[in-house]
């Protein structure tokens, strides 16, 4: 099931855009959805996006550009110094709905494999490592909402090694 399910009828989800800058300067782009912005929230919301960036800074290895949520903040178009900051190298990221059990996935191009634990000899990250995929995968919880009802929180299931030539 894709992450870009439609909205409910009369619902407003902020949308996280992420842009990630690879070593042959393209570009991955992976998308979340979150709270619907508001006066009472922004500042909050802007304190989740900002440690969501914090979070996945540690767990690729290429340059986040920008994240576009309502506005764009443009953070660096500088390229990455690691040759292996590929946006075709991708984490694909499995998470449910709490309330509703729905999955949804995520592609994050660029992942530093070398900061990441792999459980035992398989193609998966170790979520629950005490170090930067844990404090991602927090971040994202804290941040992301399910794509198809913007007040049920998601948990992140598993996040595997893909290659996407896209």
């Amino acid at each position: 099931m894709r992450a870009q399910a439609p909205l409910q009828r009369g619902k407003i989800m902020a949308s996280n855009v992420t842009t990630i800058i690879d070593r042959s300067e393209e570009k991955t782009v992976h998308t979340l959805g979150s709270t619907t912005l508001t006066a009472a929230n922004f500042d909050a919301e802007a304190a989740k996006r900002a440690t969501y960036k914090s979070a996945l800074e540690a767990i690729v290895l290429g340059t986040i550009e920008k994240l576009t949520v309502s506005q764009t903040t443009a953070y660096s178009t500088t390229l990455p110094a690691s040759p292996y900051a590929n946006r075709e190298t991708k984490l694909l990221v499995r998470y449910t709905n709490d309330s509703t059990g729905s999955f949804y996935t995520l592609e994050i191009g660029t992942p530093d494999l070398a900061s990441l634990t792999f459980e035992g000899n398989t193609d998966f990250i170790l979520l629950a490592d005490g170090g930067i995929m844990a404090a991602w995968v927090t971040a994202f919880e804290d941040l992301a909402r399910a794509p198809d009802n913007v007040t049920q929180t998601v948990t992140v299931v598993s996040a595997q090694l893909i290659g996407r030539n896209i």
